[in-house]
């Protein structure tokens, strides 16, 4: 099958390509048949469904429902179709099949051009609510709005005739271009508000017990008029003064301005009101053009129980000269009377680029969950004219930055906007949008009309937003006194959202934790976890908690808990003989005693049973049910009388010579009727032992899951060479204000080298939580520090102890410590690169540095100065937030002893084309740090010089996965675009670029794909028209973890440069441990045999770099190959001294390949690598990737890596090990020549 990918302008390109939230990767393509969870079809061509949308509830429930307008055109009458809120609907339908249809008979009427929904016939909370229907094109363009008794069942039919009011305009009046109803009166009845734009009217018609006609000709006295020039296009109802009366807003776009219109008192607050017919308030626009009220909408962005007042300004410039960017303006309610101008506003979104036109459509409403309203910004100008829609999440507080009084969102810089969605040029403009909850769970859905689509029959999209739904909600799980366990059943957690959202499991209890912990789910990829238990210090008893599975994406706000039923047994199970480790042969005897105190008679078991588990995996063999019952005084002395008859025996003939197993007996609880309790050994088969004879019959469906972690097949069972590794040395944490401000959650994590095993946490701290305290196979746990007074001066100290069972170096430690203060320090830190007053700087640059904090680091965030005329805020134009980076720093690490110093280091990839001047001249940035007791400070300035008029090199960019984002499944997308200066061109077939995944090229990406605002934003380039690459790539081949992708791309001239450098976090439902038939197409040769996918270890991690000196120094030389052109030479590394490092050079963002020694080829020769960091072995750094057989290093290191990066590595062959030191010093990018240099080895 042939994937084809269809390409579409992303609008808006950020400003600068840095490193954006996850949230911000959330964008939806129309374009894509996969874009919209559910679509609706128009019915006829020409009926422009879509064109309008509303809601209200019309039906027979309290749910509100979707209300869409197709008004049809001159030769088709128009028709409004009605979709209950509720039903959960899939697939591509037709809006045929609406729950409510309302058809009109008059061609041209344009009936459904707008509705609304209130109780205008009677009281208000009353049913049937009333339905009006406008239709601006009737009886010859006066117009008629038609009012319809709600109350609507699903399959139900109305016509025009069915109308229980009609009210006809005037001659020309267009009656019912706009809608809307609200009691401007405090009298228990909406009036009825309608827009006239032929006449510049808008008529009121006082609510009551109306019905009949009112023809507006005839009896004009039967509304009430408000008349301005521009009215009646656009109005919105609803309660901005604060007062709990509703008010009127009337925009006159054409007149760039909007008026207030105050409801009075009334006969609920004890007096007589009117209907207002004087303007209380009015906002104009800024400046001439700047169309204010083509858009209103009112919303309580800020979830203080008061609706605010957005008002759009499509027409507005926006800041650096982006002309008609569009511009939407929020007050904050209560809002008074007087007139003003909109840039007195509260808070102020600007468009994303220049004629995006932000603000031609608002919508709003609770779309992640959290309650603050959310805004969704429609911008008609943006993807080629098809529109796009910006959405912005509301909060609490920290909207925006502040610039004086006013908060500003500038969607042009990453992660501004949640979510995007992409208009496709192809199918017709985005004509409206609704914020609509379809799926009752709370969080609304966005849907998208584009009534051009299919000849101007109309689609309507539903894009859903994500919602956690978790199955099953409740689990049993039975565990021995003292011991662990994992449930056999999995927890499924999904989102039937493309919106993809993390997730996390937290238990309620020291005793309970999820396996994995967190994962990250969409509609095609699901997550799951077991859930483990651990019953240290516990009595026998039924124990309950709950496992709180909650989304960790700001995209959804929701928890979902799991209760957990433990029940301890107190089985308990011995095994005399075989002893552990012992060599059998077919035939042998299997004894000794099972019991479970818990039960409240007999010896609480009542079958036993064993299995053998492979050490090398594959599914194990039943052994046999023992006989049970045999006497055990001895058993009976130390646990009681009724115990006695606790023996069991069984002899084993069935296992195969020559293989190692976990030898496991099962006891079965009386109390649980589970195999509640078990004991292990390990034997081993003699080779010379009899053949096996018939397998027992297996009284199990299927074999039980190993104890010892792994599932059925023994996959987490330790051999005698496996290692047990932790990724940290130390943990310090700090708090301030008596404990009122903390360090927050670190995480550390374990992994294990040839094999895998289980492993637990504990801690001799209280102050300590540990969450999950166990897990199987690689795995993280957190370390935080528990609620209470921490006064200034205290100074904690613990020890966390991680043990890996049948691991001949566990257990490991890790040091803790807190100290108090009364109040946090400022953070210090400095810019590394790029170097001051560099000159020439073309392309992509990495700015870097480091930064500590006594408390934590919350973000390091980067300005640049205002270039004339450029609107700033006090630090400057804010360019983008830099990721913190760990392992990048390791000399920083090993200096302090600080919370998160193990990720000091920060980075932030520049794209210097995208500064103001197209990138030619001076710039300067500036790098603020800021701590969790909201310190700001400045820590560096940076001047530079860029001269990509002169550019040479190719350059460019990586979309997906984003920098510091997440991928997971077995086909993720990613995107990336790349560019050279003429004259030179890239390959159409992408044949010279080159996808590298943890430094190991991959393959080449499917390129000539077109993007509108690349082929705006860089007109006249070979490869203008197809700059755009997508490469698949099945991430469940990589462990779950940090890793890096970088492009490396060649143009015709022979240019070579590296694009993109972005770090990035797979997480997969379960962790993959290989990567096979890596493609090393540097050398033509393809390696067949299993390679690691996380940074290879070996035994020694975490020891003193001292414990590997005895193994002499190599005598063969390393070789060093770089840069990203595949025809790059070896250069032969030279050591200054016979046991000194061999040292290499390479500027930022450099590639290695390091020929370490020559290849090993015995079945247990190997090599290991470590990073040494202050006189420690570390695991090799993200982005590093060492094959163990061929002895070729691999290094792409990502944005903030610079210093030097001194390296071990350890050949193991033919029972001798040699030590190769290597030392890799990464220099700054100082000039135009290549962004990355050629490695270098440095010459003595």
């Amino acid at each position: 099958m042939e994937t084809k990918f269809r390409w579409i302008a992303v609008a808006g390109l950020a400003l600068l390509l840095g490193i954006p939230t996850l949230a911000n990767g959330q964008d939806i393509f129309l374009a894509n048949p996969a874009a919209a969870d559910l679509t609706w079809k128009g019915t006829a061509a020409n009926a422009n469904a879509g064109l309008s949308m509303d809601l209200g509830v019309v039906s027979n429930d309290t749910r509100r429902d979707l209300i869409v307008g197709a008004p049809g055109s001159s030769g088709l009458a128009g028709t409004v179709y009605i979709i209950f809120g509720g039903p959960n609907r899939t697939g591509d339908l037709t809006l045929a099949s609406a729950d409510t249809i309302i058809t009109s008979s008059e061609a041209g009427n344009r009936f459904g051009a707008a509705t609304a929904v209130g109780n205008v016939l009677n009281q208000e909370g009353s049913t049937p609510r009333n339905l009006a229907i406008g239709a601006p094109g009737a009886s010859g363009g006066r117009g008629v709005v038609y009012v319809f008794n709600a109350g609507f069942s699903s399959g139900a039919t109305r016509t025009e005739a069915n109308a229980v009011l009609r009210v006809i305009g005037q001659p020309g009046d267009q009656l019912g271009s706009a809608l809307a109803t609200a009691d401007l009166d405090d009298d228990g009845f909406r009036e009825l508000i309608i827009g006239a734009p032929g006449s510049s009217h808008v008529y009121i018609i006082k609510g009551g017990a109306l019905s009949g006609t009112i023809d507006l000709a005839a009896t004009p006295g039967a509304a009430i008029p408000l008349q301005s020039a521009g009215f009646g296009t656009v109005l919105q109802a609803g309660d901005v003064t604060g007062d709990g009366i509703s008010d009127l807003l009337v925009g006159a776009p054409s007149q760039n301005v909007v008026f207030l219109y105050h409801g009075t008192p009334g006969p609920k607050h004890g007096t007589v009101g009117a209907i207002p017919t004087v303007p209380a308030s009015s906002f104009s626009g800024i400046a001439p053009g700047d169309e204010a009220g083509v858009s209103i909408r009112i919303l309580d962005i800020n979830d203080d129980g008061k609706d605010d007042l957005a008002i759009s300004a499509p027409g507005r410039d926006g800041p650096d000269g982006r002309t008609n960017a569009g511009a939407v303006y929020v007050y904050l309610s209560p809002i008074g009377p007087g007139a003003r101008v909109l840039s007195s506003a509260d808070i102020v979104f600007y468009g994303a680029g220049p004629n995006h036109r932000a603000g031609a459509l608002l919508a709003a409403g609770d779309i992640n969950r959290d309650t603050p309203n959310d805004l969704v910004i429609g911008a008609s100008g943006a993807a080629g004219g098809a529109g796009e829609l910006d959405i912005y999440y509301g909060r609490k507080s920290g909207i925006g930055t502040a610039v004086g009084p006013q908060r500003v969102v500038d969607l042009s810089i990453a992660g501004q906007a949640n979510r995007h969605i992409f208009g496709d040029p192809g199918i017709g403009a985005i004509g409206s949008v609704q914020v609509f909850e379809v799926t009752g769970e709370g969080a609304r859905d966005i849907i998208v009309g584009v009534p051009a689509e299919q000849a101007n029959a109309g689609k309507l999209y539903f894009t859903i937003s994500p919602k956690l739904r978790v199955a099953p909600t409740s689990i049993a799980i039975a565990v021995g006194e003292n011991g662990t366990n994992v449930s056999g059943t999995s927890i499924d957690v999904v989102n039937r959202s493309i919106v993809s959202i993390g997730w996390e499991a937290t238990g309620n209890t020291s005793w309970l934790s999820a396996l994995p912990a967190a994962g990250t789910i969409d509609q095609t990829h699901a997550g799951s976890f077991n859930v483990g238990v651990n019953a240290g210090g516990l009595a026998p008893g039924v124990y309950t908690g709950k496992v709180n599975v909650s989304a960790s994406s700001p995209d959804l706000t929701m928890t979902i808990p799991v209760n957990v039923t433990m029940t301890v047994t107190g089985a308990r199970v011995t095994i005399d003989a075989p002893a552990n480790g012992a060599i059998v042969s077919n035939g042998f005897s299997v004894s000794g005693w099972a019991i479970d105190t818990s039960a409240a008679t007999g010896t609480g078991v009542s079958q036993v049973m064993a299995y053998a588990y492979p050490v090398d995996g594959g599914r194990p063999l039943f052994a046999g049910v023992a006989s049970y019952g045999g006497s055990r005084p001895d058993v009976a002395a130390a646990f009681g009388a009724r115990f006695n008859n606790s023996g069991f025996s069984l002899t084993v003939r069935n296992l195969v010579p020559g293989t190692t197993y976990q030898f496991v007996v099962f006891a079965k609880s009386t109390v649980t009727n589970t195999l509640a309790g078990s004991k292990t050994v390990n034997i081993s088969v003699s080779s010379s032992s009899a053949a096996p004879g018939p397998n027992p019959t297996d009284p199990n469906d299927t074999p039980p899951p190993n104890p010892n972690g792994g599932g059925s097949g023994g996959g987490n069972v330790p051999g005698p060479n496996t290692r047990v590794a932790i990724n940290r040395t130390g943990l310090f944490f700090g708090a301030a204000g008596g404990g009122a401000v903390r360090t927050p959650a670190q995480t550390a994590a374990v992994s294990f080298t040839n094999g895998s095993g289980t492993w637990s946490v504990t801690t001799d701290a209280s102050w300590l939580a540990i969450a999950p305290s166990s897990g199987a196979g690689a795995g993280v746990f957190s370390v935080s520090v528990q609620n209470g007074s921490y006064p200034p001066g205290t100074v904690l100290n613990g020890t966390i102890t991680v043990t890996a069972p049948g691991v001949a170096n566990s257990p490991l430690t890790i040091p803790v410590q807190l100290k108090g203060f009364a109040a946090g320090g400022n953070p210090t830190g400095l810019i590394d690169t790029p170097a001051e007053g560099v000159r020439g700087v073309v392309g992509a640059i990495p700015v870097t540095g480091w930064a500590v904090d006594d408390i934590g680091i919350t973000q390091i965030t980067i300005w640049r100065d205002p270039v004339p005329g450029e609107i700033s805020q006090p630090k400057g134009v804010f360019i983008g937030n830099a990721v913190q980076v760990e392992g990048a720093r390791p000399d920083v690490d090993a200096a302090y002893s600080l919370p998160f110093d193990y990720k000091a280091g920060w980075g932030y990839m520049l794209l210097t084309n995208m500064l103001p001047g197209g990138g030619n001249g001076p710039y300067r940035l500036s790098v603020y740090a800021e701590d969790i007791d909201n310190h700001s400070v400045l820590i560096g300035t940076r001047t530079f010089v860029c001269d990509n008029a002169h550019a040479t090199k190719p350059f460019g960019s990586i979309d997906t996965p984003t920098q510091g984002g997440n991928a997971s499944g077995t086909a993720f997308v990613n995107f990336g675009w790349a560019l050279t200066p003429m004259p030179n061109m890239i390959p159409a077939n992408g044949s010279t670029i080159n996808v590298f995944i943890d430094g190991v090229p991959m393959g080449h990406p499917t390129y000539n794909n077109a993007r509108s605002d690349i082929q705006t934003l860089f007109p006249g380039r070979a490869n203008t028209n197809g700059a755009v690459g997508v490469f698949q790539f099945d991430t469940t081949k990589l462990a779950n973890g940090v890793h890096t992708i970088a492009w490396g791309v060649i143009d015709n001239a022979g240019n070579a440069e590296g694009i993109g450098s972005r770090f990035f976090t797979v997480l997969n439902g379960a962790s993959a441990s290989v990567l096979e038939q890596a493609v090393t197409e540097w050398t033509g040769m393809v390696t067949t045999h299993t390679r690691e996918a996380a940074p290879a270890i070996g035994a020694a991690v975490g020891q003193d770099a001292a414990s590997i000196q005895a193994a002499p120094v190599a005598p063969m030389p390393a070789y060093v190959q770089s840069g990203f052109a595949p025809n790059a030479p070896l250069e032969i590394v030279e050591a200054p001294a016979a046991t000194a490092p061999s040292r290499v050079s390479t500027q930022e963002l450099g590639l290695l390949r390091v020929t370490i020694g020559a290849p090993v080829v015995g079945p247990d020769d190997q090599y290991e690598g470590y990073l040494i960091k202050g006189g420690k072995l570390d695991p090799l750094p993200a982005g590093s990737f060492l094959d163990r057989k061929s002895g070729e290093f691999f290094w792409q290191p990502g944005v903030g890596f610079v210093g030097t990066y001194d390296f071990v590595f350890v050949r193991n062959a033919f029972g001798t090990s040699e030590r190769i030191p290597v030392s890799v010093e990464i220099t700054s990018r100082r000039d135009d020549t290549d962004l990355l240099l050629p490695a270098r080895a440095i010459k003595f």
